[in-house]
């Protein structure tokens, strides 16, 4: 099965299903002047544990990065990878294996949700023979499934989106707090870490707690 995404500012991806190694792989082409020439940017085999890479869902997040959605054949499952750090390399931390038993996975249909910047997938459960739908993926690598998540995009913490929180997000936090109105929903819900809607004064314990570490 071969899937096509494509993003904005005319990048075109296809991902699909090695036939002899059973791997996941996406390629990459630019597109100019509105026509899609052959230029080959990057080939890259994703994952190679398994049989793995049928029924391959491509889509795109608001940011740009890749995210895939497959079924591995030889454990019944269904599988997700995103290019968390937009380097066009899988590592071990971008993929999840969605926690669902018996056979599922095939046919899997991938969707990216703009309102809720968060992604959704459809696809067939084998093993209880029907149509289903998860929206149960910690897209944040919070440990909170981004339906039960206040803020699905980033980390509570996390203000300028580089997976980690350090002392580099001081100055975005405080920027924040100065001008909420004004910020992108990614880092304001980022800095709301009592969740109650609003980033606040009440968020400055809880956000120098966490640069402190456990």
């Amino acid at each position: 099965m071969i899937n096509l995404g494509r993003r904005w500012e005319g990048i075109v991806a296809v991902d699909y299903q090695g036939s002899v190694v059973h791997t996941t792989k996406q390629m990459l082409h630019e597109a100019r002047q509105a026509c899609c020439r052959g230029s080959v940017v990057d080939l890259a085999s994703l994952d190679s544990t398994g049989d793995v890479g049928s029924h391959a869902s491509l889509a795109f997040d608001v940011a740009g990065r890749a995210i895939i959605a497959y079924h591995r054949a030889d454990t019944g499952t269904l599988k997700f990878w995103t290019d968390a750090n937009s380097d066009l390399a899988a590592q071990p931390t971008e993929f999840q294996t969605i926690p669902l038993t018996g056979m599922v996975g095939r046919f899997a249909s991938l969707w990216f949700d703009p309102a809720r910047n968060a992604p959704l997938i459809a696809f067939r459960d084998d093993t209880q023979p029907g149509l289903r739908f998860t929206a149960y993926l910690d897209w944040d690598g919070d440990g909170e499934c981004f339906r039960n998540d206040h803020c699905p995009q980033r980390r509570p913490g996390d203000i300028n989106g580089d997976g980690q929180i350090t002392a580099a997000d001081a100055a975005a936090f405080v920027a924040v707090l100065l001008d909420p109105d004004s910020t992108a929903p990614a880092p304001r819900c980022a800095a709301d870490l009592d969740g109650n809607g609003a980033p606040d004064g009440d968020d400055i314990g809880p956000f120098t707690a966490l640069l402190a570490g456990p």
